[in-house]
């Protein structure tokens, strides 16, 4: 009967030179010394003896050619190779055994057949599970012992930085990377995904490509972007075990990439972004972020729970039921969001027009926020880059006509230009699209007589988008107090602005 040979090896046996080709070479020894005919060799290279036998791809196919009696007995080189607990190692010789297939080891002396064989294999699986966990205690020992030293513990650094003498040193162009993604975001104020675009238009290196990962395209997404944006790392603190609970975490300092103030000031805008964002609501509630309940404190939020096709309200977020029982339901009013947006946008344009000082301090505020120099400013940079490529295909051309590169290649390397090319003009008509969709044209000339007639002029006729800039760059928060008036509780809304007159 032919014998099945099964050899995997893991990152730890690798790392101490067991590579899986040398238990290859000593089972066709070992079965040229005793006669046996192989069937097949079953190899899973590089997989952790943790995982059961039937979810490993070599292993899998063991257990079907086993159920298809291809073979009557099954070698391994040790024990340990077949599975790294106890439990998992009874488990695969019982299933085996069902189906009348033999257990062997080829460098470890026990007959499955026999009681004593069977409590010698059970005693050497309890070795192998032994012999595992004392491994993983050493190597998470060795790590926390190298955390405590400020050494690198271990694996691939985090992006802008590489490890010299076992420390965190940085690596001045990838840093050059951080910083700009941080400059785009939190001075241009560009969001994640158009961060991400610019950086892959403009060829900057992904963390995958840095790393020189293959079959990996130099793309950036908005959540690789959000990740650099969010790990304490370049503040000067890496966290390792970041995942566990904090108990578990260790801290330590390395080279600091971003400055406090830049760090702190990227964290207040995720914030902010996140709790402002419109994402799939039907209604679009031009005060998202501003309104606060003067009761408890919290923010109100739509809600058009129960419009019922009709109205949507702005309501206090403590009065959710969803806050626990022992947490005491806030008992402000629900506002209607037509009636408290139109009430807002009447008081702005009031205020704006009473008062000169105002003026001055818009135009230097609106023009210095989100949606206005932001657009300019990435629309200059992609100018740039697109200059860039044009000279980038013209020295294509020129290596073609000189006979240096051939006909085929020259080819391959327009059309990757021309993709990028197309990609940057895309993102430059978009912003300008954006640019004068939310009026910034309308407040480049920001003057006492324009502004007013315009706002008077187009106070019922205003773009949803155009109100929500005005309104979200004038008024620092608006208070929803809860009164009792004529024996009814109404509210009373305050309104405070960023401008003092």
């Amino acid at each position: 009967m032919k014998v099945a040979i099964y050899c995997r090896v893991s990152t730890e046996d690798q790392a101490e030179s067991k590579t899986i080709q040398n238990q290859v070479e000593f089972a066709k020894k070992y079965c040229d010394l005793h006669q046996l005919t192989i069937y097949k060799f079953y190899l899973d290279d590089g997989l952790s003896g943790t995982i059961p036998l039937e979810e490993r791809p070599a292993g899998g196919q063991l257990l079907k050619d086993a159920e298809s009696g291809c073979f009557g007995t099954l070698y391994v080189y040790r024990l340990d190779r077949l599975a790294r607990t106890t439990l998992d190692i009874l488990s695969t010789h019982q299933r085996l055994s069902r189906l009348d297939v033999g257990l062997k080891s080829m460098t470890e002396s026990f007959d499955t057949s026999t009681p004593s064989g069977k409590f010698f294999m059970t005693t050497l699986g309890g070795i192998a599970e032994i012999e595992r966990s004392t491994i993983a205690e050493r190597m998470r020992l060795g790590k926390v012992r190298a955390l405590a030293e400020g050494r690198w513990p271990g694996g691939p650094p985090p992006y802008g930085y590489k490890v010299i003498d076992k420390k965190l040193v940085i690596n001045e162009n990838e840093a050059k990377i951080i910083k700009l993604i941080f400059h785009l975001y939190t001075v241009e104020g560009m969001d994640t995904v158009s961060v991400a675009d610019y950086l892959t238009a403009a060829g900057y290196p992904s963390p995958a490509a840095s790393r020189n990962i293959e079959k990996t395209a130099n793309v950036w997404y908005g959540s690789k972007v959000w990740g650099v944006l969010t790990n304490p790392v370049y503040r000067g603190e890496y966290i390792y075990g970041k995942n566990k609970t904090s108990d578990k975490q260790q801290k330590f300092s390395c080279p600091v990439i971003i400055n406090v103030r830049s760090w702190k000031k990227a964290e207040q805008k995720l914030k902010s972004n996140h709790f402002n964002a419109k994402r799939n609501a039907k209604y679009d509630y031009l005060l998202r972020g501003l309104v606060s309940c003067g009761a408890c404190g919290r923010n109100y939020c739509g809600d058009g729970s129960h419009s019922k096709g009709r109205y949507h309200y702005y309501r206090c977020t403590g009065t959710s039921s969803f806050r626990g029982k022992l947490v005491e339901k806030c008992s402000s009013k629900y506002v209607r969001a037509d009636i408290l947006e139109t009430l807002v946008w009447q008081d702005v344009i009031n205020y704006i027009i009473k008062s000169d000082d105002v003026l001055q301090q818009l135009q230097h505020k609106m023009m210095t926020k989100k949606g206005f120099k932001p657009q300019t400013k990435e629309i200059s940079l992609l100018l740039k880059v697109i200059t860039q490529k044009d000279k980038e295909r013209g020295r294509i051309l020129a290596l073609y006509r000189k006979g240096i590169i051939g006909e085929l290649e020259a080819e391959n390397q327009l059309t990757i230009i021309e993709k990028e090319l197309s990609m940057l003009q895309q993102r430059k008509s978009r912003l300008e699209s954006l640019r004068r969709d939310s009026g910034q044209e309308l407040q480049s000339d920001l003057s006492k007589e324009s502004l007013t007639s315009q706002l008077q002029e187009k106070f019922f006729e205003a773009s949803a988008a155009l109100k929500r800039e005005l309104m979200a760059t004038m008024v620092n928060n608006i208070v929803v107090n809860t009164i009792k008036e004529d024996g009814e509780m109404v509210p009373q809304v305050v309104i405070n602005y960023c401008f003092s007159e």
